[in-house]
């Protein structure tokens, strides 16, 4: 049992050994406020792609607020988990601004904060 353990805590601190060196990553946060405007994708009146599923998992620029209640839904730089956009949808907020690698002000040529990548690099 004790290798076992041993083991998995060399895999864990590999593991995060390897995801601190991501190449183009080279910092955590920028500092910039700027971000792109995120809407649902609407064509012919028809929805295509709603807000929900357009920001889960990535980093809001500012606070998302319920425009009826005025709490806070998804705080300045924090990840829109499902609930979060779950909770966006309902609340009937039409538009938000989201961090993106296009407006990231890192320091270093061709590299990217991690806000800025958020856990989905990929999606547009």
């Amino acid at each position: 049992m004790r290798r076992l353990s041993s083991i998995s805590s060399a895999h864990t601190s590999s593991a995060r050994l390897k995801s601190r060196n991501l190449p183009g990553l080279s910092e955590y946060d920028c500092g910039t406020t700027e971000g792109i405007e995120i809407r649902s994708i609407i064509e012919s009146g028809e929805v295509i792609e709603p807000l929900r599923d357009r920001i889960i998992g990535r980093v809001s620029v500012h606070d998302v607020r319920d425009p009826f209640g005025g709490s806070v839904i998804v705080g300045a730089n924090e990840e829109v988990t499902e609930d979060k956009a779950t909770h966006v949808d309902a609340s009937g907020v039409d538009h938000t601004r989201i961090r993106s690698v296009l407006t990231c002000a890192s320091a270093r040529a061709f590299a990217r904060c991690a806000l800025r990548a958020g856990p989905r690099i990929a999606p547009g």
